[in-house]
């Protein structure tokens, strides 16, 4: 029996040493040396000696900081893709205390890729806020604290719980495991932006302007589109079914249209023009993000949200120009 707890106290502590290695161990050397929780494993107890808790706690004022200054955070995170995985597996050594060096291997490697998994999901999250979250970094401060306070529980629960840790432990896993390949589209799209970032400033260092985009032909015929005026090629944030996809967002005499490539061929998401209330352009750190406002089929004002790379930045402009004064000229022919 006691065997099985220890293997399930190995599940929700890799988890948790995944998100935050440091309040993992400082929460569980804490707990350890003031005698707050009971039937601890034996072998744990060394973690409660005044060595680990120092250093473990320094370690974890240093992560609360870099966690939560924009894109310092990343790079904290790149640097521990390699020692959230080691120590979780230097954990699991110790959870177990077996003095069979092949169970030794097998646990340090089950735990560094757990831990590797939920750090996955973690730092993909963080590049995918960066994209599109229009509250940086009110946003990644809410979801560092979020992860801080889920990787100290999760290791409390542990402890005093393993069988209920462990439960939460793999919804967690479950979780990351549907909703990362979404998220990786984000990350990589925020990855591509710092690249595009600086490229937009050689543009402005040389004087280049970024050229006018055309519209595939393909979506074109696809959507009936005609004579395209402005066309942008973007991520879209908020369509139903549509979040994360790339695309053009296309605006023509008629209609505003956003296109894409999907498993079915090429469909889209549009509104007529008449319906378009306002065009709102929003500066973040590597990327923009245009906001759209228009009225749905019952009247109500939706806004449907696009982000684009900092290079696209005068196509941007060029588009709100246009949709404000389609709203600019609606608005005159209904005043008397």
């Amino acid at each position: 029996m006691e065997s099985l707890r220890l293997l399930a106290t190995l599940l929700p502590l890799s988890v948790s040493s995944g998100l935050n290695l440091y309040a993992t161990i400082f929460t569980a050397s804490v707990a350890i040396h003031f005698g707050w929780l009971k039937n601890t494993p034996q072998s744990l107890e060394v973690l409660g000696a005044w060595p680990i808790l120092i250093i473990s706690g320094i370690f974890f004022l240093l992560e609360i900081f870099a966690d939560k200054v924009p894109y310092i955070e990343h790079l904290w995170d790149l640097l521990h893709t390699v020692i959230r995985p080691l120590g979780a597996g230097f954990l699991a050594v110790a959870v177990l205390g077996s003095p069979d060096p092949v169970v030794t291997i097998l646990a340090a490697l089950f735990a560094g890729t757990i831990a590797l998994v939920s750090h996955g999901g973690k730092a993909t999250s963080r590049l995918a806020v960066n994209a599109i979250s229009p509250v940086e970094n009110v946003s990644n401060v809410a979801l560092s604290v979020a992860e801080d306070v889920a990787a100290s529980g999760l290791t409390v629960l542990a402890l005093s719980f393993p069988f209920h840790a462990t439960g939460l432990a793999l919804i967690l896993l479950g979780a990351i495991v549907l909703f990362v390949p979404i998220l990786v589209r984000w990350a990589w799209f925020s990855i591509k932006s710092v690249f595009m970032w600086v490229f937009s400033l050689i543009q402005k260092l040389f004087g280049t302007l970024p050229k006018e985009e055309r519209l595939p032909e393909d979506h074109q015929f696809a959507q009936n589109i005609q004579q395209p005026f402005t066309t942008l090629q973007c991520q879209a944030v908020n369509l139903n079914k549509m979040a994360g996809s790339t695309g053009f967002l296309t605006l023509d005499p008629a209609r505003l249209c956003f296109t894409r490539e999907s498993k079915n061929g090429i469909d889209g998401w549009m509104i007529d023009r008449i319906n378009l209330h306002y065009g709102r352009l929003q500066r973040n750190w590597f990327s923009d993000t245009l906001t759209i406002g228009f009225a749905d089929p019952k009247g109500r004002t939706r806004s449907a949200k696009f982000t684009a790379y900092k290079t696209k930045q005068v196509i941007i402009l060029k588009m709100v120009t246009q949709i404000n004064e389609t709203r600019s000229a609606a608005s005159s022919k209904e005043q008397p």
